[in-house]
């Protein structure tokens, strides 16, 4: 193993188990410990790691049952978070103080959805048929923009109240069991090797989108300087041609009629 390599492996262990690691780890389990207990006769995976695409896809849990499939993202985030299904980010106060520094943080929700789209991939099914579950532990105050509000954006004990509210049964036993079967074919093998090799893909993939947007930008400063361009040969184009019809006005050989007249006007 190289030193690059070691270090990197140093940085991500320090990561995962520093506090807020830690606190990420105890959120999950508390998850799995209320799916196991309140949905005991249900397939549950926690910790799934599925190729998708170029990259990976890490979630947090999974619960299928023939009411649906449930993918879990997990938070154990802190503060009063004002959260939306329709924006990328989200808000979050760490002080209950109206003036006080809000910070943006990324929505779970639409990080979920990447989830929602591995999973279906794998089970060969719609993308919008997966359930998008997040959860909040207890230490999180949720309130909702614009008076909205989302039931699949949970705190606590609501997760087991959401999930039980999916009450007409869409699968078969047979594709519960399909089901399962196949998230468990195609995940990675859980290890700390997996967790390594996922964070070195969000890099990956956060690298190569910041690539992208440079390279838009920089098309976007082509196309500007190809219309410019574009415009002043058109400009000077229209010119030379005036000045063509011009020259050609003077050139152009008078008449008898026409030097005729120019002599009596003389």
């Amino acid at each position: 193993m190289n030193i690059q390599k070691m270090i990197a492996w140093l940085k991500f262990l320090a990561k995962k188990y520093c506090v807020n690691g830690l606190k990420g780890i105890y959120a999950e389990k508390l998850v799995s410990g209320y799916l196991k207990l309140f949905f005991s006769h249900s397939k549950r995976l926690n910790n799934v790691t599925l190729p998708y695409g170029s990259y990976t896809s890490q979630i947090d849990n999974i619960l299928i049952n023939e009411y649906g499939v449930f993918v879990i993202e997990v938070k154990n985030y802190k503060g009063f978070i004002t959260a939306t299904q329709n924006h990328d980010k989200w808000f979050v106060r760490y002080s209950p103080h109206k003036n006080a520094k809000v910070f943006k943080i990324n929505s779970p929700f639409h990080q979920n959805i990447a989830h929602c789209r591995a999973v279906a991939s794998v089970l060969r099914l719609p993308h919008s048929e997966p359930v998008n579950v997040v959860f909040f532990t207890n230490r999180a105050d949720i309130s909702f923009a614009n008076g909205e509000y989302f039931p699949n954006i949970c705190v606590g004990r609501e997760i087991v109240d959401f999930i039980k509210s999916f009450s007409t049964p869409r699968y078969t036993p047979e594709q519960v069991e399909e089901f399962s079967q196949l998230l468990s074919s195609h995940r990675l093998s859980p290890s700390l090797s997996t967790d390594f090799y996922h964070v070195n893909n969000i890099k990956k993939r956060i690298t190569d989108q910041e690539e992208a947007r440079q390279e838009r930008e920089r098309q976007k400063i082509r196309d500007i300087n190809r219309d410019v361009h574009a415009k002043a040969d058109a400009k000077r184009l229209n010119h030379l041609r005036g000045q063509y019809s011009q020259s050609k006005e003077i050139l152009q050989p008078k008449t008898d009629v026409q030097f005729r007249c120019g002599q009596r006007n003389e």
